[in-house]
């Protein structure tokens, strides 16, 4: 798979749109997002040098997860 976007840091709020795609056909490997290619949207608040964040994908709007990202450097 590969995850190519943008994201936005407002003071504490972070927001980020990426676009998901299959990158190589693998068997047995599959999307944890459920489909080959989709439009992510995620957004979340800051804390420290984490963030939780509330995501949604365009193409499967009855599925919503939640995701927690840290940043590892700068």
């Amino acid at each position: 798979m590969y995850y190519v976007g943008s994201y936005k840091v407002e003071g504490d709020t972070f927001t980020a749109s990426v676009r998901v795609g299959k990158h190589t056909d693998s068997p047995g490997m599959r999307s944890v997002l459920g489909v080959d290619k989709g439009n992510l949207s995620l957004s979340g608040t800051f804390v420290g040098d984490s963030v939780q964040t509330d995501g949604t994908v365009a193409e499967m709007p009855n599925v919503s997860f939640r995701a927690a990202l840290q940043r590892l450097c700068d």
